[in-house]
C-alpha cells in the first residue's frame, strides 16, 4: 500500500514465528453462524490430536484439525500505546499480543516513542517494526546512507529485548516507493540491512527478517519512484518501454534464504469503492489465487503471511459513483463483516498463512473523503462507536479462548464521523 502515517493494524501470527504463548483448549469460535468447538480425540494409532468440531450452516457436523495457535494485535493509531490499551479496557479480557508500528524514519524522537511503547506495554508481546526509509533508493540504503536510523533501532531492540517482526523497504516491487523498482540494488540493500541487524547481535529467534512484496508486480522505469509514478502491470503490460526489456517480478528482489526468515505481502479488497475497471468484490482467498500469488510465495520455503490486509465495506451493482459507495459504507455493514469472518476462517483453518496483519484505519472518515490509496478498512476503535462483531471473533481467536462475547454491529452515522474528522490527528 502507498505510504501511510498515524494508522494501527489488527495481526495475527502463528505461533511458528514466536513460541512463547500457551493455547486454550476449549471453547468456540463463531464462523457467521458455524459453531466451534476444540477438544481432542483419539486416532487409530492410540495417539491424542486435538481437532475442532464444527456445524456449518447446514446443520452438519464436521472435524478438522485444531488450528495453530495464533497471536493476535493492532498496530497502534498515531503510533500511540496508549490507543492499545484503550482498546484492551473497552474490550474487557482482550490481550493484544502482537503490536504494531510503522516509522517513516528513525531519529532519536522515534526512538524515544518506540522506547517509550515498550516500556508501556511490555516485554511480553510481539513487535510488528516498519521502518520505512522515505527518499533513499535502494542503492542508497545498500552503500549505508540510512545505516544510523537502522543502527539506532536495533540498538534499542537488543537493549529492551523485545521480540520483533522486521519489515523495511516493503512493496520493492511496486513503483510508488524510493527504494523500488530496481532489484538488483534492491537486493543489495535487503542483504546489507541483515548483516548490520546481525552484528548488533539481533538473532532470529527474537528477531526476525520479513521480506514484505506487494500482491502485484506494478514496477516503473522512474529512476527514483514516487507516489505519481506510471506504473506498468506485469502479468497484463509486461515489458513495454526499451528502458524496461522485462517487467521485474517480486521474485527478482530475492536477496537469499539465509537473509529472509518471513515472507509476506499486502492484500485489499478494494470493493467498489473505485471506480476503476479493475476494482470489484473479493475475498483473500481469491486474491491469493491470483496469478498463482500464494502458490509463489510458497516457493521460497519460508513461514507466509499478509503484512497489510483490508476491506472496503463498498459493494453494489450498477454504475459508479462516490455517493453510492458511500451510502453502501453507511448501510451495509454485513459484507465488510462477513469479509473479515471468512478472513478469520481462512487464516485458522487454511493451513499456509503464517500471520495476517489486518489494516484498521480509516483516513476517509467512512468515505466522506477521497484519499489516495486509502479506503474504509477500520474495523474497530479505542473510541468511535464503530465496530465489527467479526473483528472481535478475529481476536478471540487469536487469544486461546473461543468466542468473544457476542455483540451487536453498530451501524456508523455522518455525526460519529464528523466527530472523528474534528478529532483526527490530535
Amino acid at each position: 500500500m502507498m505510504k501511510i502515517s498515524a494508522v494501527f493494524f489488527l495481526v495475527l501470527s502463528l505461533s511458528a514465528l514466536f513460541s512463547e504463548v500457551s493455547y486454550a483448549e476449549s471453547g468456540s469460535l463463531s464462523n457467521s453462524g458455524a459453531a466451534v468447538a476444540v477438544s481432542s480425540t483419539v486416532t487409530n494409532s492410540g495417539t491424542s490430536m486435538p481437532v475442532v468440531a464444527m456445524t456449518n450452516s447446514g446443520g452438519t457436523r464436521v472435524t478438522v484439525p485444531k488450528p495453530e495457535l495464533v497471536q493476535t494485535g493492532f498496530r497502534a493509531e498515531h503510533n500511540l500505546p496508549e490507543d492499545i490499551l484503550g482498546i484492551e479496557k473497552r474490550y474487557p479480557g482482550t490481550r493484544i499480543s502482537t503490536v504494531s508500528f510503522i516509522y517513516d524514519d528513525y531519529g532519536t524522537g522515534t526512538d524515544s516513542d518506540f522506547r517509550r511503547a515498550v516500556t508501556l506495554l511490555g516485554t511480553g508481546r510481539v513487535y510488528h517494526v516498519t521502518i520505512s526509509p522515505f527518499g533513499y533508493t535502494a542503492a542508497q540504503v545498500a552503500s549505508g546512507a540510512f545505516d544510523d536510523g537502522y543502527a539506532r533501532f536495533f540498538r534499542t531492540s537488543r537493549e529492551l529485548k523485545a521480540r520483533v517482526l522486521f519489515r523495511t523497504m516493503h512493496e520493492m516491487n511496486g513503483g510508488w516507493y524510493s527504494w523500488a523498482s530496481h532489484p538488483a540494488d534492491f537486493r543489495r540493500a535487503f542483504r546489507h540491512v541483515h548483516d548490520l541487524a546481525r552484528k548488533h547481535a539481533l538473532t532470529k529467534d527474537r528477531f526476525k527478517m520479513v521480506f514484505s512484496v506487494n500482491s502485484l508486480d506494478l514496477p516503473t522505469i522512474e529512476e527514483v519512484p514516487n507516489q505519481q509514478s506510471k506504473l506498468i502491470h506485469c502479468e497484463l503490460d509486461g515489458p513495454v518501454t526499451e528502458k524496461m526489456p522485462f517487467c521485474p517480478t517480486f521474485e527478482d528482489y530475492w536477496p537469499g534464504d539465509e537473509y529472509v526468515d518471513v515472507v509476506g505481502t499486502t492484500l485489499y479488497n478494494w470493493g467498489r469503492a473505485k471506480a476503476e475497471k479493475w476494482a470489484g468484490w473479493k475475498t483473500a482467498e481469491q486474491m491469493l489465487g491470483e496469478y498463482g500469488l500464494l502458490v509463489r510465495l510458497e516457493k521460497f520455503k519460508k513461514p507466509v503471511g499478509l503484512d497489510e490486509v483490508g476491506t472496503t465495506s463498498a459493494r453494489f451493482n450498477g454504475s459508479w459513483s462516490w455517493d453510492k459507495a458511500r451510502n453502501a459504507y453507511l448501510n451495509d455493514t454485513d459484507n465488510k463483516n462477513a469479509w473479515v469472518s471468512d478472513l478469520t476462517r481462512y487464516v485458522a483453518f487454511g493451513g499456509r498463512l503464517s500471520y495476517a496483519v489486518y489494516f484498521n484505519a480509516d483516513k476517509t472518515y467512512g468515505l466522506s473523503l477521497p484519499v489516495h490509496g486509502e479506503l474504509d478498512w477500520k474495523v474497530l476503535s479505542a473510541e468511535n462507536p464503530i465496530e465489527y462483531a467479526s473483528a472481535l471473533d478475529f481476536l478471540a481467536l487469536g487469544n486461546g479462548r473461543g468466542r468473544y462475547a457476542p455483540r451487536t454491529v453498530k451501524k456508523p452515522s455522518r455525526k460519529s464521523f464528523e466527530t472523528a474528522s474534528q478529532t483526527s490527528g490530535k
